[in-house]
């Protein structure tokens, strides 16, 4: 009895019912809210640099959320990365969107594009992080 009480607890210890998934999941949760917090900055908010960080700005953004959605989804098939690609590409869209209600702030098909590059390389890069 004192063993199956045991096996029993241990079994449904949180950390045991907390698997891999959940964790990953929560990192692409979480890395939506920073792109959407940072989308909510006012433009005029932005420090003025002597170079435009903005081109930047969206490929990390979307670089990080590419490898997170990618990484989450665990092995690579076609159907992952095509859903991965769709994600991310549905989600450049809604923070443009959301964009063009924040002052100073505005839509931006070039904007889009780099989102979408960003993810990309983000999931090449996870491809080669695989690799080695």
């Amino acid at each position: 009895f004192k063993d199956a009480l045991l096996f029993f607890l241990l079994k449904n210890d949180i950390f045991y019912l907390m698997n891999k998934n959940f964790f990953k999941i929560f990192a692409v949760l979480i890395w939506l809210l920073v792109i959407f917090s940072l989308s909510s900055i006012p433009g005029k908010a932005y420090p003025q640099a002597a170079f435009d960080y903005g081109v930047f700005a969206h490929l990390a953004e979307y670089f990080v959320l590419g490898f997170l959605v990618v990484r989450t989804l665990g092995k690579y098939t076609f159907k992952k990365l095509v859903f991965t690609i769709i994600f991310c590409l549905l989600f450049a869209i809604f923070d443009e969107i959301y964009q063009s209600f924040v002052p100073f702030r505005d839509v931006s098909v070039l904007d889009w594009l780099f989102d979408t590059m960003g993810a990309l390389l983000g999931m090449i890069g996870f491809w080669f992080k695989k690799k080695v």
